[in-house]
């Protein structure tokens, strides 16, 4: 992913751990071949939402999956392996990026000590009025390999039908993070979750529809029978 500004102006979330940043997590994953790295956020007690191809690219799924919420570099509070995984059936069929949305079923119950997120399928003004908050922990800013929290607010600078796309800082390793309308209301509700970035028309998430929700809500009911 690349930024659209030439001054990066995220900034590091000093307690992470607090809420309602703990409910954003570092994730990391592999499979037989390489070890991969991303963002993404609790949306029910075993359910972290996050981007696709986070989970499977090139025809290649991943064999293992390890979610950190609130992590500050080397300071875990919590940590879970994952259970399962959910693709959105046009990522794992088409690889459209559309639907580049995907889900990690969580061995522990996080959600029950953390709390999570709740989700919105916005209206295209909605999406154009609110100010919006992305929190990931971006590749870049790692210390010694260590991760780091960071985080910025903006706003959208155009909607499509499947995506929106926004003035924010991101780059490689928030890709699954949630993006969160920031009213001081809703804060935090997901709308959507970041996938990839753009010098042209700006960073961009697949936004959240009906269908999608459907699909999101069948895979956290059947996180419930997953042990």
């Amino acid at each position: 992913m690349q930024k659209n500004s030439g001054n990066d102006r995220r900034i590091l979330v000093g307690k992470p751990f607090e809420h309602p940043w703990r409910l954003t997590g570092y994730l990391e994953s592999s499979t037989p071949k390489a070890k991969f790295v991303g963002s993404g956020l609790l949306v029910g007690k075993r359910c972290v939402i996050t981007a696709g191809h986070c989970l499977y690219s090139e025809g290649i799924g991943i064999n293992f999956a390890r979610f950190f919420p609130g992590r500050h570099g080397s300071f875990v509070l919590w940590q879970s392996l994952h259970a399962e995984i959910f693709l959105h059936p046009k990522w794992y069929k088409e690889y459209d990026d559309h639907y580049d949305l995907g889900m990690v079923v969580l061995e522990d119950d996080l959600g029950d000590k953390l709390g999570w997120a709740e989700m919105h399928a916005p209206t295209e003004e909605e999406i154009l009025k609110s100010p919006l908050r992305i929190s990931g922990y971006p590749y870049e800013k790692q210390k010694e390999n260590e991760p780091y929290m960071y985080t910025m607010h903006g706003v959208a600078q155009s909607v499509k039908p499947h995506k929106f796309y926004y003035d924010i800082d991101t780059s490689a390793g928030q890709s699954g993070s949630g993006v969160c309308l920031e009213d001081g209301k809703n804060f935090p509700t997901s709308i959507g979750v970041h996938v990839t970035g753009c010098q042209v028309e700006g960073n961009s998430a697949v936004r959240f529809d009906k269908e999608k929700l459907e699909i999101i809500k069948k895979w956290i009911k059947l996180a419930e029978t997953i042990h």
